[in-house]
């Protein structure tokens, strides 16, 4: 990676970038996200089954910031449940998010302007 390249992706963390992520998918997809239930049941500190919560496919995630990134579109995105013990929340529950789950994530990417009327 470029110092370059390093640099921009830094700034993508600085404070004074607030970053926007938004997530589409089906209601369906979501409604299995919010309300899943960890495999083997909330903090079992025993389990030993491997992933407890399902990968769901979304349909695209956009990324901006008000410093870096520009707009961007993510399509085919993974999206489960983040925690061992589960989020408790069904309604902003934490989520993990997985560029390369569904498509190879080092494709190019749709980027769409952030100027004046669109």
């Amino acid at each position: 990676m470029s110092a370059q390249e390093q640099q921009a992706l830094d700034s993508l963390y600085e404070i004074d970038n607030v970053l926007t992520i938004d997530i589409v998918m089906p209601q369906a997809e979501w409604d299995a996200v919010r309300t899943e239930e960890p495999a083997g049941g909330r903090c079992n500190f025993d389990w030993t089954g491997g992933s407890r919560f399902t990968w769901r496919k979304a349909t695209s995630v956009e990324l901006s910031g008000t410093k870096f990134p520009a707009r961007t579109s993510f399509p085919d995105v993974g999206v489960k449940k983040k925690s061992f013990c589960g989020s408790f929340s069904n309604d902003k529950p934490c989520l993990h998010i997985d560029f390369g789950k569904f498509r190879d994530a080092n494709k190019p990417l749709i980027t769409t302007s952030s100027g004046p009327g669109t």
